[in-house]
């Protein structure tokens, strides 16, 4: 049993499509959609370089880790246009941080956003960031009941291709317990103020990256109730998806009973931002290959962070999206002859 990841380039976006096959059945789970224009991109990709290699009755769903708008934006469109063109979509799977399991505080903050216009905009850019966010999360529920297709929850313990079948997609975090504690400080900090920012000289970043971007914390609690998920094979390939989660992310699957490592392939979380991750982390993922969706701008990857992993992981191998023409994509294969080649995917296959 195999599997394929095709990972877009989308600049500073996220969307992947994870395709896996066994003898009778292919399944396919889009993971994130980018921006609001992106989901056309992604369309195109999945019609040319995947859907007419099908078998019939492909298992389809649709996964949104979290809800800022470059991994939401393109999701609405996206499932109306695999509808439209005639394909199954069995469920969406995302956390609504304004339904029964997330907070009414992160809510009536942003409804309460005009009070601090004037204030602070730093403050108002935040909320009109977190208000876009709430109105494509509420059209996007909206519209799938219209569909007719399933908004299930995306939290730990669930497991997204059906059994019994021998490569395994589940999500590790969040539990529903640390979501809503991640959405009730999102609304706090609409409401205290803004959000803190640390500066790192780069004299010290070139000194010494490591102890650089440990000093790094991700404020944003909409980023650490990033839905993270594994995809493993009894063969042994294992894959870990981070999003945009942070250390109190991973601290809280392990809490959970995960142990987060041993992974062939592991995603660079937050477009690569050195906010997000540290060296102790990534000695624990045990990876020598890992990859970012990024614009290669000088911060997202952060440099800093990628010294850092060079050093903590000697000969590891570091994949950016950023590195291929917008549209294209870079592809993880367990076997490159279960898989027909793309023009617009560079290759790479998971021994």
């Amino acid at each position: 049993m195999h599997f394929a990841i095709d990972v877009l380039s989308l600049d500073k976006a996220d969307a992947s499509i994870i395709w896996a096959r066994d003898h009778t059945r292919d399944y396919v789970v889009f993971l994130d959609a980018g921006k609001k224009g992106d989901a056309k991109l992604i369309l195109d990709h999945f019609n040319a370089c995947i859907k007419g290699a099908l078998q019939p009755l492909p298992y389809i769903i649709a996964v949104n880790t979290h809800m800022h708008s470059d991994h939401l934006g393109g999701m609405e469109h996206l499932v109306t246009q695999l509808h439209q063109q005639g394909n199954q979509v069995e469920a969406v799977y995302f956390n609504n941080p304004i339904g029964p399991c997330g907070s009414r505080v992160l809510l009536e903050k942003v409804r309460d956003k005009t009070r601090y216009i004037f204030k602070n905009s730093q403050l108002w850019e935040r909320a009109q960031f977190l208000a876009e966010s709430l109105k494509q999360a509420s059209s996007l529920d909206k519209q799938l009941q219209q569909l007719g297709i399933a908004h299930r929850n995306a939290f730990a313990g669930t497991t997204l291709l059906p059994k019994p079948y021998q490569v395994y997609l589940r999500i590790l975090g969040p539990t529903p317990t640390f979501y809503k504690q991640m959405m009730e400080a999102a609304g706090r900090d609409i409401a205290r103020g803004p959000l803190l920012k640390i500066l790192l000289a780069e004299t010290e970043a070139g000194a010494d990256p490591c102890r650089a971007i440990a000093k790094y914390k991700d404020p944003s609690h909409d980023n650490k109730a990033s839905v993270v998920l594994e995809l493993l094979t009894e063969q042994g390939n294992k894959c870990l998806f981070t999003a945009d989660a942070s250390e109190p992310s991973f601290e809280s699957i392990e809490h959970g009973g995960h142990q987060l490592s041993l992974y062939q392939l592991v995603q660079l979380p937050h477009h690569g931002s050195r906010y997000n991750l540290n060296a102790a982390r990534m000695q624990k993922f045990e990876a020598n290959r890992f990859w970012v969706a990024a614009s290669n701008d000088g911060m997202h990857p952060g440099s800093d962070l990628l010294e850092c992993l060079k050093q903590t992981v000697p000969g590891c191998v570091i994949y950016s999206t950023g590195d291929l023409p917008r549209g294209s994509c870079q592809r993880f294969v367990t076997d490159s002859l279960t898989f027909l080649p793309c023009t617009s995917a560079q290759q790479v296959v998971l021994s």
